[in-house]
């Protein structure tokens, strides 16, 4: 999964629609799939670690939570888009933590591309959210054609 791994059309349209603008990846993926596409190592918060550090992963989650967090306070109260890839409706570890940052923000703004029965945004950030249904590699693929 890591020694072997080619970035997938996924990863590269991502990066594609990431461009030059500032970003974060949060994730729970332990694979090392964004390094291993190209975004920078000290742009990913692995909030379980990955299988590069998994013998003593404490020190780098803390690491990497203690950038994250300097990036939100950077970009507090700028416009900024969370999209929020795949996580399953029931799955709070970090949906709940992006939602919270798009509540306490008016600048922030919560894109979610899942399945249709996937799709969780709360009415507290309804009105500064989309949702689109579908595939992840499907939205790209429209979003890329109207970029």
């Amino acid at each position: 999964m890591v020694d072997h791994y080619e970035s997938t059309p996924v990863f590269r349209d991502l990066k594609q629609l990431v461009g030059g603008h500032e970003y974060f990846v949060v994730t729970s993926n332990g694979n090392m799939h964004f390094q291993l596409s190209g975004f920078d190592e000290e742009r990913i918060f692995e909030v379980e670690g990955n299988f590069g550090n998994n013998q003593n992963p404490m020190p780098m989650i803390q690491k990497q939570q203690a950038k994250f967090n300097a990036f939100v306070q950077k970009y507090r109260s700028q416009n900024v888009v969370i999209l929020e890839l795949g996580i399953g409706a029931n799955n709070q570890l970090i949906k709940a933590l992006l939602m919270q940052l798009v509540a306490q923000s008016l600048s922030y703004r919560y894109i979610t591309l899942n399945l249709p029965h996937e799709i969780n945004i709360p009415a507290a950030i309804e009105q500064r959210s989309i949702g689109l249904a579908g595939s992840i590699d499907d939205n790209f693929k429209e979003l890329l054609k109207n970029d």
